[in-house]
Parts: C-alpha cells; sequence; structure tokens
C-alpha cells in the first residue's frame, strides 16, 4: 500500500511538473506569436475633401458591424494636408456617436501628414505617406506591426470584416509583406502592362515590421519611382521588369479574396456574396463614388 500511494504519489508530481512546462511554453509562444503576427492599425489615408465619404464610411459600418468582440486595433485616420482642428472635432464626434466604433476599436487617432504644394496631390501624397509608414515616421504611430490601409473608395459588403482582417495576419502562418487583391474587375481597363495588371491594389495588408521589406523598398523601388505612379502599382511594375532580380521576394506578395479590387459595384450583391464567402471589402475605385456612398449606408 505504501509502494502503492508513492507510485501516485510520483504520478501526480510528474503530471504537475509537465502541466506547468506545456503551460508557459504555450504562454510564451503566444505572447512571442502575438508579438510577430499583430494588426495593429486600420490606417484611413485621405484628403480634407473627402472628410464627408469618412463619414459616410463611419455610417455604413454601424450596419457592417467590423467585429463581434473588441480588438486591439487603432483606427488611425490621416489626413494628407495640414492641422485642421474643426476637422479633427467633427470626426471624433462622429466617432464618439456610434457605439459600434467604440465597441471594436482600440483608440482613434486622427493626425496630419502636413503635405503642401504637389506633394498634397495624388498619387504624390498616397506614395509620400505610404513611405513614411515604412519608416514608422507618421505622427503618434505607435508600436506599429501589421496594418490595413483602408481608402474611403474601398467598402465593407460584410459584417465582422475587421475580424477577417485579423485572421490574414494570423493565418496562414507564413509571412508576407504585403497581402490583398489584384484587379478582378471588367476586362475592358485591362491593361498591357503586366506588372500593373497583377499589381496589389493599395487597399492591403502591409507587413511593416518587417526591417526587411523597408529595406528591400526603399534599395529596389524608390529609386526607380515616378511621380504620376501610385506606390502599389511602382512595386509590381518595377518587380515585373526584372523578374531575375526580383524573383526570390515574389511569393511575400500574396493574392488572397478578403479584399477585392473589383472597380465596380456588384450589381447582385446577395449573389457576389454567395459566390465569394470570404469577401469582406471591395475597392471600387473614385469613379463610382458618388453612388458607391448611397450604396454602402444602405447595406
Amino acid at each position: 500500500k505504501a509502494k502503492l500511494n508513492k507510485g501516485l504519489i510520483e504520478i501526480m508530481a510528474l503530471f504537475f511538473v509537465m502541466s506547468v512546462f506545456f503551460y508557459f511554453f504555450l504562454f510564451n509562444t503566444t505572447l512571442l506569436y502575438d508579438k510577430i503576427k499583430k494588426l495593429t492599425h486600420l490606417i484611413v489615408p485621405l484628403h480634407e475633401k473627402q472628410l464627408n465619404k469618412l463619414l459616410s464610411q463611419f455610417k455604413s459600418w454601424e450596419t457592417t458591424y467590423p467585429c463581434n468582440r473588441k480588438t486591439d486595433v487603432s483606427l488611425y485616420v490621416l489626413f494628407s494636408g495640414e492641422k485642421n482642428n474643426n476637422t479633427t472635432n467633427v470626426i471624433i464626434n462622429a466617432f464618439s456617436h456610434q457605439k459600434q466604433l467604440n465597441k471594436c476599436f482600440r483608440e482613434l487617432i486622427v493626425e496630419y501628414a502636413d503635405l503642401k504644394g504637389i506633394n498634397d496631390t495624388h498619387p504624390n501624397s498616397a506614395n509620400l505617406i505610404f513611405e513614411r509608414m515604412l519608416k514608422k515616421q507618421l505622427p503618434n504611430f505607435k508600436n506599429p506591426s501589421h496594418v490595413f490601409w483602408m481608402e474611403v473608395d474601398c467598402f465593407v459588403i460584410k459584417s465582422f470584416w475587421l475580424e477577417g482582417i485579423q485572421k490574414q495576419v494570423l493565418a496562414p502562418i507564413s509571412t508576407f509583406w504585403i497581402k490583398g487583391s489584384q484587379y478582378r474587375g471588367h476586362n475592358s481597363i485591362i491593361s498591357n502592362n503586366t506588372g500593373l495588371n497583377y499589381h496589389i491594389n493599395a487597399n492591403a495588408l502591409y507587413n511593416i515590421e518587417s526591417d526587411r521589406f523597408s529595406n528591400y523598398f526603399f534599395k529596389h523601388i524608390k529609386p526607380k519611382m515616378r511621380s504620376e505612379i501610385g506606390f502599389d502599382a511602382e512595386v509590381f511594375i518595377s518587380m515585373f521588369q526584372n523578374i531575375r532580380k526580383h524573383r526570390k521576394v515574389f511569393h511575400l506578395f500574396k493574392l488572397c479574396e478578403f479584399i477585392q479590387n473589383t472597380y465596380y459595384i456588384p450589381e447582385n450583391l446577395t449573389k457576389f456574396n454567395l459566390d465569394f464567402p470570404y469577401t469582406y471589402l471591395i475597392h471600387i475605385g473614385s469613379k463610382v463614388k458618388s453612388k458607391a456612398i448611397k450604396w454602402s449606408v444602405f447595406y
């Protein structure tokens, strides 16, 4: 009986030690994983003239809920021009009166890039803001890791879309630099330029925690950039012009379906959602902006 009790005690002690070991192993692994792969910011870059579009976007999120539970994502609204306190107050007021936004985002940040003249015009403003984002030099831009860039012509078609974006950061367990959608619209505006056709639209996920990504961009892409072309297209145009040079990083640019660059509004949203159950957002472009705003609020 004494030997049996001693054996049971030893088994229980071993079980306790193994439990403690696995707890700390899993806990530390989770902390490491969260530190490496985490959606920290949803950036909305815009010009002050686009303020009403942003407010309409906020309103549409009251019916297409961003989340089912609180996230640790900061909603980072960044105007390209100079600071305007009245504009800031309008956004803060709109945000505070919409419960879904307060529920889903960790905080609201409204900042200004302070660009002037030709730098405050498209695509110069977007290119400069993107470069500052990669360098982590945007104002009040704290501890960024993975960031979703969402312009005001990017619209939500399903609820819990913020959580859908988060899942793209967490799985599959593989690193990426940019994750988003190539052009998936009508054939009428297909280009003869392969890089332009396959480029991932700017509304996408960016792994700005990767110094390798930043170094690669500023060494191989930035020197060849032209002022009339956006950074998103320029990346792929440069890569397809010299595949031998860039072939070892192509796998870090991932095409996905959580967002689609359609450049049009689906005529039958119900059918579109059935055909693409994992698509939460579409980028429709500025050509259909007035119709899109009404459509986004309706849904």
